[in-house]
């Protein structure tokens, strides 16, 4: 598991290889803070995670998962088409909660 946070900008909060165990994984994520802003840029972390995050640990021949969770309506949706696009040419399957 691996988690990017995103809003005005895009950090991986952990890597997809940083913790073996769901003890470790769900430690490390109660320690994650939403991080401030005024816009939510669902293009751009959609696109952050599918082109650097999937890079940066998993296993070779994985399914690639994204779970987006937003806080609500998006600041760049004029580039969501393509970065959906770019997700479904790389086989990223992806959830959304709203």
């Amino acid at each position: 598991v691996g988690v990017v946070q995103y809003g005005e900008d895009a950090v991986h909060e952990f890597h997809l290889n940083d913790y073996k165990s769901v003890k470790d994984v769900v430690e490390a994520a109660s320690h994650i803070e939403q991080r401030g802003g005024t816009e939510t840029r669902t293009a751009f972390g959609i696109e952050f995670a599918r082109s650097e995050a999937f890079q940066k640990g998993g296993r070779k021949g994985a399914k690639k998962v994204m779970i987006v969770i937003t806080d609500g309506e998006s600041h760049d949706s004029p580039d969501l088409e393509r970065v959906i696009r770019q997700s479904e040419r790389d086989n990223v399957t992806r959830y959304a909660v709203a």
